[in-house]
């Protein structure tokens, strides 16, 4: 992806829905939002999100929540990195906006270099 996501969440983000959050660049929750890898519930392994959920939260995190299927809220996802700012709900929308303006007002050959730098650095010097 050459340009960046902003995400403003509000409800559940479960199963694939958290590594949607996860896969954004900026994210926004709304205070009460629930967030958890529930896919061991039902049998499987959340094996599409498991990557973007690792590298937004950490490694051991990421185990720990796919295993316990842990329902978490917004100020576990601000304290682990899964999200930047919590907002009132009345004001997701505009805030989301806010933040998408502002990447909006970068140079976009600088975002996208950036972006294709940070993709193809990943992992290294691990």
């Amino acid at each position: 992806m050459s340009k960046p996501v902003v995400c403003a969440v509000q409800g559940p983000a479960l199963g694939e829905g958290l590594a949607l959050v996860a896969n954004a660049q900026v994210v926004v929750a709304a205070h009460g939002t629930s967030f958890g890898m529930t896919e061991i519930r039902t049998g499987m392994w959340p094996f599409l999100g498991w990557r973007a959920i690792e590298r937004a939260v950490g490694g051991r995190r990421a185990m720990e929540l796919a295993l316990t299927n842990k329902i978490f809220k917004t100020r576990e996802a601000l304290a682990w990195g899964l999200v930047h700012e919590v907002a009132p709900p009345f004001e997701l929308v505009e805030r989301g906006e806010e933040l998408a303006e502002l990447l909006g007002n970068a140079s976009r050959e600088a975002v996208k270099r950036g972006l294709e730098f940070v993709r193809k650095t990943r992992g290294m010097g691990r």
